[in-house]
Parts: C-alpha cells; sequence; structure tokens
C-alpha cells in the first residue's frame, strides 16, 4: 500500500541534492569550521545513498523487475550512460574520472529508486517539500546573514543567491519551483502552495538570473500553446518540419541583432565574457572531437594548464553542450540531443492527442532543462537534482505500461 507520510531519508536525499552543499557552506563559514564542506557533502551523500540501495536490496525482486523494464524501454538512454562509464579509457584523469561516473551513475540509480517507489503526484509532492525548505532557508539567509546570502564586492553586487554559492544557481532552482508550484496549484489551492509560488518568484527576481526568467518565460508560453492547440498527425509533423527553417531564421536574425537584444537583459556582446570563453573551448574540442577528454574531467585535469592561457579559470563552459562536447565528444553530445528531442516530440504528440498535466508537468521539465543548459552544465553532474529530475521525467514519459506503482 502507498504510504501517506514523507519518507526522511528521501526527503533528505532531495534535499542534499537541491540545496544541502550551499547550506552546508553558509553553517560552516559562520561558525568558522575548518573542515572541507564538499568533504562533509559527500559522506552525507554516501550514508542517504546507502540506506536507498539497501532499501532496494531488501525489495529487490520487485525493484529489479522494474529495472528490467526500464532497461528494455531506454536503450538509448541507456546507452548514453554506458558511453560516460566506458570514457574512463580516454579519460585524461583516469582516477577523478572513476570516481565521477560512479558519482553519476549511483545518482542515475537514485532516479530509478524515486520513480519506482512514487507514482507522478506522491513524486511532485515529496519534491515539493523538500524545495520548500530550500526556499524558507534561502529566505531566512538573505534576512539574517546578508553579508552570505547576498553577491557583494563582485560583478553581481546586490544579486541575491540565498543559500547557493552563485546567483545563478539561485535562478535555476527558483524557476523549476515555479514549474512545480504549477503542478502542485493544479491539485489543490491553499495559502501555503501560493506563499511557495511567490516566495519562488520573489528569489527568481532578485537573482538577476536572466537565463531563468527566460526559459520560465518559454515554459509558460509553451504551456498555453499545447494546452490550446490541437492539430492531427500529418499535420504535427509538418509543423515539425517547417520549426527547423523558422529556428534558422531566428538565429540568423539573433547573429545580425545581437548587440540589441542583448542590451536588453543586460547583458554585453561577449555574454560576460563567455564568447571568448566557448572560443577557447572549441578550439579544445577540435583537439579530440570524437570522444572527448571523458566523463567529468576536462576542467580539473591538468591538461588544463597546456591549452589555457587565462589568469581566470572557470569551473565549466558556462554551456552544458558545450560541456557535452569536452567531455564526450561528437558522438555523446548527438547520442544526448537525439534522445532529448525522442522524448520531448514523443510526449507533446502525446499531450497533442490528449492534455494530461502530469505529462505536461514532466515534458516543461525536459524543455526547462534543455533551455538552462544553455548557460551552465546542470545535467551532466554527478549529485545532481537536475539529472535526477530528468531521468524521472524520460521515464515517465516513455513508460508504456503505465503501471501503477506501490510503496
Amino acid at each position: 500500500m502507498r504510504k501517506n507520510n514523507l519518507d526522511i531519508i528521501d526527503l533528505s536525499t532531495l534535499f542534499l541534492l537541491s540545496g544541502g552543499y550551499g547550506l552546508l557552506n553558509i553553517l560552516f563559514t559562520l561558525l568558522n569550521f575548518d573542515i572541507a564542506v564538499n568533504a562533509v557533502f559527500q559522506v552525507l551523500i554516501l550514508l542517504v545513498y546507502s540506506v536507498i540501495i539497501l532499501r532496494t536490496f531488501k525489495r529487490r525482486n520487485r525493484y529489479f523487475t522494474y529495472i528490467k523494464e526500464i532497461l528494455k524501454n531506454n536503450q538509448l538512454l541507456i546507452f548514453f550512460l554506458l558511453l560516460c562509464a566506458v570514457s574512463i579509457m580516454w579519460s585524461v584523469d583516469k582516477s577523478l574520472a572513476v570516481q565521477r561516473i560512479i558519482a553519476f551513475l549511483l545518482t542515475s540509480y537514485i532516479a530509478i529508486y524515486f520513480y519506482v517507489k512514487y507514482n507522478t503526484e506522491k513524486f511532485i509532492t515529496i519534491l515539493y517539500v523538500s524545495f520548500y525548505i530550500v526556499i524558507i532557508v534561502s529566505i531566512f539567509s538573505v534576512l539574517i546573514i546578508p553579508d552570505l546570502a547576498i553577491h557583494r564586492l563582485d560583478a553581481h553586487e546586490g544579486d541575491w543567491r540565498g543559500i547557493f554559492t552563485h546567483k545563478n544557481n539561485l535562478g535555476w532552482f527558483t524557476s523549476l519551483c515555479i514549474i512545480i508550484s504549477f503542478s502542485v496549484l493544479n491539485k489543490k489551492v491553499n495559502i501555503y502552495r501560493v506563499a511557495f509560488l511567490l516566495l519562488s518568484l520573489l528569489l527568481l527576481i532578485m537573482s538577476g538570473s536572466r537565463t531563468s526568467w527566460v526559459a520560465l518565460s518559454i515554459i509558460i508560453f509553451v504551456y498555453f500553446l499545447i494546452k490550446n492547440l490541437k492539430i492531427n498527425k500529418k499535420l504535427y509533423y509538418a509543423i515539425l518540419v517547417l520549426i527547423v527553417p523558422v529556428v534558422i531564421i531566428f538565429i540568423n536574425y539573433l547573429f545580425n541583432n545581437y548587440d540589441f537584444i542583448l542590451g536588453l537583459i543586460g547583458r554585453d556582446a561577449t555574454l560576460t565574457g563567455r564568447i571568448n570563453l566557448w572560443a577557447h573551448s572549441f578550439n579544445a574540442i577540435l583537439d579530440r572531437p570524437l570522444l572527448g577528454y571523458g566523463f567529468g574531467t576536462f576542467w580539473d585535469s591538468k591538461i588544463i594548464n597546456e591549452i589555457w592561457t587565462w589568469i581566470w579559470l572557470p569551473p565549466h563552459a558556462h554551456n552544458g553542450y558545450v560541456d557535452l562536447l569536452l567531455q564526450l565528444g561528437i558522438l555523446g553530445f548527438s547520442v544526448f540531443i537525439y534522445l532529448y528531442v525522442f522524448y520531448v516530440t514523443k510526449s507533446v504528440y502525446r499531450l497533442n492527442k490528449r492534455f494530461k498535466f502530469d505529462t505536461f508537468i514532466f515534458t516543461t521539465f525536459l524543455i526547462h532543462l534543455f533551455i538552462l543548459g544553455f548557460s551552465a552544465d546542470v545535467l551532466f553532474r554527478q549529485n545532481s537534482i537536475y539529472w535526477v529530475i530528468f531521468l524521472i521525467s524520460v521515464f515517465n514519459i516513455n513508460d508504456r505500461t503505465n503501471y501503477e506503482k506501490k510503496d
């Protein structure tokens, strides 16, 4: 039978994956702890992962049955994960690659655990509660310790970051919270759920994260488009074909008018230095175009010192797809783009036949995360709440049997 209580381990796992690192960082700073935040975070993550793995092992017959079904229905996704794993063989830092690939695969396993254990409504509920905690803690941190929760003496002076390390992290998170608030408000409207929406919106605005603003605006547009536009199968495929030249024309317009457009959202023509960063990144990609430098190692490897001439060393390419090319080359990039287009197209077609809000939420998750990928690598990282949500969305969209999941 399905339990009504929220599982503390599951809630803690989602909280750690979303805002746990930032909260630890603030607490350690306030208490002057001379301890590596990342080491403590890794211990906590390992602890909750171990508990979850033990749980699935105790009920291995049921979980392994579902896992077999997932493997059968998502073969291209499994190929992508295997490609990440075997990239150890050509990685520029094999020791680091092993650590990060194991963590990435464990994060994927956690996504399977949540997918098997919870139906859509229950998963959205526990996600909502864990995110609510992060939102409340972020609001209090801004009010009580503004020097830590608001950017000071840097290029982002005055922008809020809450318990996160950067304003963009807060922006990405709160834009996702707003999508979740649409889902819970669709089920039931009460003061707590309205407050969640308003607080998330406040943090999103005050973060100054333009990418998150644009992503959320697109999601709202997509909602009204899918909700109100009904087309037959032939017209559906015709529109997909017509979209390609329209997108090309639009991109051409952006390139010809980028100074004006970027000025509207408070950016300069270099995208705050990202154009130069991407130029250097593509030079590195051309050295290893097919398979890349291996999963999760490029920016932390010794090779970076050989090809990078800047004083400032970025932690990533500030674009998830550039990072994917660096990690897994054209092969990994092509596989991911193909599977993404496949799942989104499949979900939109189903929504066009019959609009179901649960299906729509998972579709918006995919679209939203794809847009955020143009700003940073939010998906292809170990211990990432965004990768967990991405996988659960894919599993639900590709679920052929719509079987009932029980606790």
